[in-house]
């Protein structure tokens, strides 16, 4: 009996794209700050918005450009949220990429993430970032939830090998017959054909082929294997099983090679 469960945990996506008009005449002030409107996600529990220094939050980032991503407002026990804050050209091409970092524990006012580029690349025509004088901005948040787990299902067993077992042990609807050493069982020849190699080395096979032409009363004389032998290949061959394996390997392996039958699952 096997039983069969699956958990995965939820993400949730969400983007914005923010567009700045007129850059060139954004205050350059170093410090001075530019801030998007607020965009959430579906159920508006955590709330962002996208921060952009047209020339860096301080001294040491003077001359450059810096965004960042800033969590507004999140549940007091925190989030666990990736992002990914882009700079768009003028094409609407992906010019500068963050890497998709993962931030545990996220409380409220926490920047997250942030991209770093030089203000003169900016404004220099030939670097293609500006269309019109318009900065293009994206950011792409992932949030992961909680861990949903479904509910424990038993897997039905398979009964095919029940049934084929059936088949041999009843003796039912059979289509010929194996004879060894004068004792007689009866058998299925496609389910023999099926699990036998038609390599010239399988005695059973090739017997098998020859009443399929001459259509003769369907009897195959099996030589050099004793009838326990036998039995337990035919139980194999049917139900998948070789109980008695660990007291006729040796046989077993000689007779398996004779029919051309790979013992796979002891």
């Amino acid at each position: 009996m096997k039983y069969v469960s699956c958990s995965q945990h939820q993400v949730e996506e969400f983007s914005c794209s923010w567009t700045i008009s007129n850059f060139s005449f954004a205050d350059d002030e170093n410090g001075a700050s530019l801030t998007s409107s607020t965009f959430s996600d579906a159920s508006g529990r955590l709330k962002w918005t996208l921060q952009l220094y047209p020339n860096g939050v301080d001294s040491v980032q003077e001359g450059y450009v810096s965004y960042f991503a800033v969590l507004v407002s999140a549940p007091e026990a925190g989030v666990r949220a990736c992002a990914r804050l882009v700079l768009l050209n003028a094409e609407g091409q992906e010019a500068k990429v963050t890497g998709e970092r993962v931030f545990l524990h996220l409380s409220a006012l926490i920047c997250i993430d942030f991209i770093l580029f030089s203000r003169n690349d900016v404004l220099d025509d030939a670097s293609g970032l500006l269309q019109d004088d318009k900065l293009t901005l994206t950011c792409k948040v992932s949030i992961t939830g909680c861990l949903i787990s479904t509910a424990q299902v038993k897997e039905p067993d398979s009964s095919l090998a029940f049934e084929l077992g059936e088949l041999w042990e009843e003796s039912l609807l059979t289509d010929c017959t194996l004879c060894v050493a004068g004792q007689e069982f009866k058998a299925h020849k496609s389910i023999l054909a099926g699990n036998t190699s038609s390599s010239t080395s399988s005695n059973i096979h090739t017997h098998m082929h020859t009443l399929e032409n001459l259509q003769t009363d369907n009897r195959v004389e099996i030589k050099e294997m004793e009838p326990d032998v036998l039995k337990e290949i035919l139980t194999y061959i049917y139900s998948g099983k070789a109980p008695n394996i660990r007291h006729m390997a040796a046989k077993l392996l000689a007779a398996a090679d004779m029919v051309a039958l790979t013992l796979t699952h002891y």
